[in-house]
């Protein structure tokens, strides 16, 4: 995940649990149209994230805080059609 909150040490200090941190993706400019941005990272991030863990006989763990469909209804309105079949 990105860097910014510390997971609980109960995480941290697990002999089975490593932590990697991703770099911060790069930011389009706000002025942009809206077509830009169908696709939010969550995503196609998730799609190939659950593929790596499937070849690789791992479990995926996800931390929902943010949902991509919650994040992209900020942009589009959650009343969007692409807003719901993202959800």
């Amino acid at each position: 995940g990105y860097d910014g909150s510390k997971p609980l040490i109960s995480i941290t200090n697990h002999p089975n649990i490593n932590i990697h941190y991703m770099s911060h993706p790069w930011k389009l400019p706000d002025k942009l149209p809206k077509l830009l941005f169908l696709n939010p990272p969550s995503i196609p991030t998730l799609m190939i994230t659950q593929f790596v863990c499937w070849a690789r006989q791992a479990n995926l763990i996800i931390d929902w805080h943010n949902f991509g469909f919650t994040i992209l209804g900020m942009r589009l309105g959650h009343n969007s059609r692409i807003v719901k079949i993202a959800k």
